[in-house]
């Protein structure tokens, strides 16, 4: 035998082929057709399914790579969790970072990028629950900011004077915009409030020129006085159905809003409201209405005619039983030539007419029986004035400097010694 018979001999006695043999019924393997696969194979189904495609593996990669390095913020390290408190970077697109020093990012802490002027943009990891104060304020080139879906607040001033803030979302979740939050953010031209704001404060958009459209939910009540202040831009508002106020200096100054409905709910419309609105030239004013505050309309100058509601007048007005929603109209002192007052108005109320200046015409219906206190107090301009025989109750002082020479027509009916009795009151220095 050759040496090569003598390898291939020694390699088929260590190769053992097992011989063949039936199974019986008890031994025969379970078919994987009649039974489930066994728990183990499931538990690594479940794992495998929850491990991250390649997809979404390069999507957190890319994001995590694109985040800002740690070292350009200071930042306090607390138990559980980071609050970073000033940017010192000189980057201009901002990714702050989810977790450093292995934890959470949850929180920005007061003027944390104030005057940052070289950043243009910046987002913020959804870790963030809390923002200080004036965090963005005076970022003179920020564009466009991405905030944290866990806010439930804008805080005060947070972006003042961010006058190239073009885009910033509020996330569904925030219930307050603080005072001043985007003050004078002159290049933003659109903003959506969601319906879980509650609470709008003073001077919230204040000269946010580029403003065209504000819809203010009807979540919202109360809304702060000034908010929209000088919002040039602004032709369409819609304010909350449950609003009861419209408060002080709300539109002072919006020179480019041209019309205002008002929600059946408004009992009041605060001083300066629509002072300087010179291009508005209708509004309609429900019956609701009980006071209108000092100069409410002042320097309107299209609002030169008040009737119903329903006459086409450039301001209408719905009244009840008592003319009160006309109280110290005196801020359409400059414009404001003519007033026709409805039939069913039984009262007109104290200094429903007072320093009217350039008032000409007033028409009282045969239904008023009071007219109180100073109505036409000082009404230089008004030279004729009916007044009807069912009146049977005047105030003092009702037409104190009234006109130039002229006094006002008196009825010849049942109360005339009423009139008498009053004379020297309601003719005072009426020459």
């Amino acid at each position: 035998m050759t040496a090569s018979e003598e390898d291939q001999e020694q390699e088929t006695e260590e190769v053992q082929i097992p011989e063949e043999r039936e199974f019986s019924e008890e031994e025969m393997p379970a078919n994987s057709e009649d039974e489930p696969l066994p728990e183990e194979t499931e538990s690594l189904s479940e794992e495998t399914s929850e491990i991250p495609s390649e997809t979404e593996e390069a999507e957190e990669s890319e994001l995590y790579a694109a985040e800002t390095d740690p070292s350009n913020f200071t930042y306090d390290v607390g138990t559980d969790a980071v609050t970073i408190t000033k940017y010192k970077g000189k980057e201009t697109s901002v990714v702050v970072p989810y977790v450093i020093e292995g934890k959470p990012v949850t929180a920005i802490a007061n003027y944390a990028f104030s005057s940052a002027t070289n950043i243009v943009s910046v987002v913020l990891p959804d870790s963030v629950t809390s923002m200080g104060d004036y965090v963005f304020a005076y970022c003179s080139k920020l564009e466009s900011v991405t905030l944290p879906a866990g806010i439930t607040a804008i805080s005060e001033s947070i972006f003042e004077r961010c006058t190239s803030l073009k885009n910033v979302n509020i996330p569904a979740g925030v219930t307050s915009i603080g005072k001043s939050a985007l003050r004078e953010c002159s290049s933003l031209a659109a903003i959506t409030i969601p319906d879980t704001v509650e609470t709008i404060d003073a001077y919230a958009f204040y000269k946010c020129s580029s403003l065209t459209t504000v819809v203010v939910p009807d979540s919202v009540v109360p809304l702060g006085d000034c908010a929209f202040q000088e919002c040039t831009g602004l032709t369409n508002v819609k304010l909350p159905k449950k609003l009861s106020k419209i408060p002080g200096s709300l539109f002072y100054h919006c020179t480019s809003l041209a019309d205002f409905v008002f929600s059946e709910n408004v009992t009041e419309i605060g001083g300066l409201a629509f002072a300087g609105c010179t291009s508005l030239e209708h509004v309609i004013i429900p019956a609701t209405v009980t006071q209108i505050a000092s100069y409410a309309f002042k320097s309107c100058p299209g609002l030169t005619t008040i009737g119903t509601i329903g006459s086409g007048k450039k301001i209408e007005i719905g009244y009840g039983e008592t003319l009160t929603s006309m109280y110290r109209l005196s801020g359409l002192y400059n414009s404001l030539t003519s007033i026709t007052i409805p039939a069913g108005v039984k009262t007109i109320g104290k200094d429903a007419f007072k320093r009217l200046n350039n008032l000409k015409e007033v028409i009282i219906p045969d239904t008023v029986i009071t007219i109180e206190s100073q109505i036409f107090f000082e009404n230089t301009g008004i030279s004729h004035v009916v007044i009807p025989g069912s009146v049977t109750s005047c105030g003092s002082q009702n037409f104190y400097h009234f006109g130039k020479s002229s006094t006002p027509d008196r009825p010849d009916q049942t109360w005339v010694a009423l009139i008498f009795l009053l004379l020297d009151i309601l003719f005072n220095n009426c020459s």
